[in-house]
């Protein structure tokens, strides 16, 4: 049996998209500039700030934390527009 599920919806499909995984699992959702990555593995859990689908391949890790804890450790990320 896995461990980990992901699902993902939109507007522009009429059905979920669903995966399973034992020990990772990742999802990248991208805007046209920015974009977002969660990563689990091996029970850590990551999230990213991303380039957007306009080809930017920036990548800054924003928290982690391990799962069943409460601990989350928080970057700080200054964002400038």
């Amino acid at each position: 049996m896995s461990k980990l599920y992901g699902s993902m919806e939109a507007d522009a499909s009429k059905t979920t998209a669903t995966k399973r995984a034992h020990e990772q699992i990742s999802a990248h959702l991208r805007g046209w500039d920015d974009g977002v990555e969660v990563e689990i593995l091996n029970g850590i859990v990551a999230v990213y700030r991303t380039g957007g689908s306009n080809g930017a391949s920036s990548r800054k890790l924003l928290l982690t934390w391990t799962m069943g804890y409460v601990d989350v450790a928080v970057n700080a990320v200054a964002v400038a527009r």
